[in-house]
């Protein structure tokens, strides 16, 4: 279910962040359905209600090994809460490196936890744990090691629903309690506690965007254009295939959803205005077995006829759009010939898209 979020009113900031390359690294985590502490738990689900506050709280900050963090909330009087998971971990049975022989396994054993989840509404078991920093990658050709692992970091999200008081919210872990009054709490400054162990953030409230959809939704972008509207796009699987979905947002109203792909195989959406003032929906989508990059433009309420960005015969993917100081529009994705990736680029000047050109350059996009 895609949700828009929004700080108060009298607490809003405006941030443009401007994303020219990005690189990913691939996770893989293998469970043992076997044990019993990989077992799936029934999380507690708790049906959130109107929220006047949000914060999520992190734990296990300055933790070197794996430590339980298992806590609750403590209400008093005037005062409602609930706790929501927001990233809670499961036991990685075994990393992934690089050997001789090509990608080996190494076995971790049992956990010392169990897996995180939520007993209830208003408490959790959690724990700070040891994950592989990452699965294969093209990283073969200098690192054959498996890499040393990482302590993760669980967090909870608290919901305060009534405080009529303006009461502190009390926590107890099992390394100790503190409390922190949401009145004090700004946007972009936590606050820690237990010797920086913890930290507390105020989050923006979160509302729906498509609540009547009932598909898969992933992979969401979102953009103001210079008019002040603000758009959404995401894809969304129907049980058979994906969907593109497009929504717009003027003066406080929401326009109906837009659908401009449909019965297709698609790969993340992303946004983007061009100089002219057209916003722009990017994705990649597989057609004959073969990813490629495609987009389509809105001008005046009107979309454009679909457009084929590349094709090459090998997968683009992981793109991302950014428009430079020149007001090109330019998208940037990932392409892997034979096992080696690279990053390539292109850009809308207006009328046309340029020839794409190769960024990268080493290991990683030569053999």
């Amino acid at each position: 279910m895609i949700q828009l979020s929004n700080f108060p009113k009298n607490r809003k900031h405006s941030i443009r962040i401007l994303f020219f390359g990005i690189l990913f690294i691939s996770c893989y985590l293998s469970v043992d359905p076997n044990n019993w502490l990989s077992a799936k738990r029934s999380n507690f689900s708790p049906k959130i209600e109107t929220t006047h506050s949000l914060f999520r709280v992190t734990f296990g900050l300055k933790d070197k090994e794996q430590r339980a963090w298992n806590g609750s909330l403590k209400i008093i009087p005037n005062q409602k809460l609930q706790v929501e998971i927001d990233a809670f971990r499961v036991h990685d049975f075994r990393a992934t490196g690089f050997g001789k022989k090509g990608i080996v396994f190494k076995d971790l054993g049992n956990p010392d936890f169990p897996n995180d989840y939520l007993p209830d509404n208003t408490s959790w078991v959690c724990s700070t744990r040891e994950a592989s920093m990452h699965g294969p990658t093209t990283e073969w050709h200098v690192n054959r090691e498996i890499p040393k692992p990482i302590i993760q970091k669980p967090s909870i999200l608290v919901h305060v629903l009534e405080n009529r008081d303006n009461q502190p919210v009390w926590i107890k872990t099992k390394q100790g309690g503190f409390s922190f009054n949401p009145k004090d709490m700004v946007p972009f400054r936590p606050q820690f506690f237990l010797k920086k162990n913890i930290k507390v953030e105020m989050l923006p409230l979160t509302q729906y965007v498509a609540k009547e959809r009932l598909g898969q939704q992933d992979f969401s972008a979102l953009l103001t254009t210079r008019s002040g509207a603000l758009w959404m796009s995401w894809q969304e699987y129907d049980g058979r295939s994906d969907q593109v979905l497009v929504r717009k947002k003027v003066n406080n109203q929401w326009s109906p959803v837009s659908r401009i792909e449909e019965k297709s195989d698609v790969f993340r959406t992303v946004l983007a205005e061009d100089s002219r003032g057209r916003v722009w929906v990017l994705w990649s989508m597989k057609k004959n077995g073969n990813g490629d990059l495609y987009g389509k433009s809105n001008q005046s309420g009107t979309w454009s006829s679909l457009e084929r960005l590349t094709t090459h015969q090998s997968p683009d993917i992981y793109h991302q759009a950014a428009v430079d100081f020149e007001g090109r529009l330019w998208i940037v994705w990932q392409r892997t010939v034979n096992g080696l990736s690279q990053i390539l680029a292109k850009y809308w000047n207006g009328k046309t898209w340029s020839k794409e050109r190769q960024l990268s350059e080493g290991l990683s996009a030569r053999r």
